[in-house]
């Protein structure tokens, strides 16, 4: 998974199939796609992580 490619663009995709689904309704949702979510999530969440740790070296984070 490249950084460069993602940026929330599956997300957004799970948020237009949830929109999509009738009102009051939850439809299934792609499984396969939100395990690719929450690996983007935590690719960002390291890369923030990282760039503060250079930020901030004396702070513990």
């Amino acid at each position: 998974m490249e950084a460069t490619d993602i940026y929330g663009k599956r997300a957004c995709q799970l948020v237009k199939e949830l929109a999509s689904a009738e009102p009051g309704q939850l439809t299934r949702f792609n499984d396969d796609m939100f395990n690719q979510v929450i690996k983007e999530c935590n690719v960002h969440y390291n890369q923030f992580y990282e760039l503060t740790r250079n930020v901030y070296p004396r702070i513990a984070v």
